[in-house]
């Protein structure tokens, strides 16, 4: 991760233990001085583990978070 980075590339996860390593190196080709978060949302599959593993920064809601639709 880049110490003062110039994009901030924020991605949802969930149960993407297969596929989280792929989508974080995608992530930082985006700029040199790029930052990853992953927010991780109640993954069960170690999802978390491997996006630390990469040097992403890592929030984490161990309970499924959703948002309700907001209806009047």
């Amino acid at each position: 991760m880049s110490e003062n980075p110039k994009v901030s590339i924020v991605i949802p996860a969930m149960n993407e233990s297969k596929t989280i390593a792929a989508v974080i190196r995608q992530a930082r080709k985006v700029h040199s001085s790029t930052e990853v978060i992953v927010v991780v949302n109640g993954s069960r599959d170690g999802t978390e583990l491997v996006a630390r593993k990469m040097g992403a920064r890592v929030i984490e809601f161990k309970d499924f978070f959703c948002f309700q639709p907001f209806t009047l």
